[in-house]
């Protein structure tokens, strides 16, 4: 299975998302208790069974994000401030196609969720490709029906991000089984 990159907040990210998920499913085991009512009465019960379906479903979700957790890997910032990191904002020129050159700024994240537009993964297309390269280098990623091509016109380096473990880790390995 490949690792997906996060940052230390990238991986809080995921921590909230998943006890987020864990709370909705204890909301939901009440709503389907009190549909069912003193007598556990679930025979022809419409609000018990839609929150009974609600919980498979959100179970489901836990299970998805869990699996996902499994491939997650802690990124920290490196030392080396000559090439793309995390963190940084870089300003690139991607030419789509021959008529179709765009000069945009990213700021290449670790996130697991949330991210505005002006900011990209260092897991997606883009961000995999810009990732530990200089400025003026080449690159090239899938989009669209095609391959894009780009140059890392600049990027500011950004200040080291702290530490979650002191180390590289693999995360999602601890997980509560719901």
């Amino acid at each position: 299975m490949e690792k997906t990159l996060l940052d230390a907040n990238g991986f809080k990210q995921y921590e909230t998302a998943v006890v987020e998920l864990k709370q909705k499913i204890r909301d939901t085991q009440l709503e389907k208790n009190e549909a069912a009512g003193i007598a556990y009465d679930w025979h022809d019960n419409a609000g018990f069974e839609h929150a009974q379906g609600q919980e498979m479903r959100l179970h489901q979700q836990l299970r998805r994000l869990q699996e996902q957790g499994s491939t997650f890997e802690l990124v920290e910032r490196g030392n080396d401030r000559t090439v793309v990191d995390i963190g940084d904002t870089v300003t690139v020129d991607v030419e789509y196609a021959p008529d179709d050159i765009e000069v945009s700024t990213y700021h290449l994240t670790g996130n697991f969720k949330n991210m505005s537009d002006d900011e990209v993964s260092i897991n997606s297309p883009i961000g995999e490709s810009m990732y530990g390269k200089e400025a003026g280098s080449e690159f090239s990623f899938p989009a669209g029906h095609g391959v894009a091509k780009g140059v890392i016109v600049s990027f500011e380096a950004t200040k080291k991000l702290s530490k979650l473990a002191g180390k590289e880790q693999v995360l999602g390995q601890e997980q509560d089984a719901e």
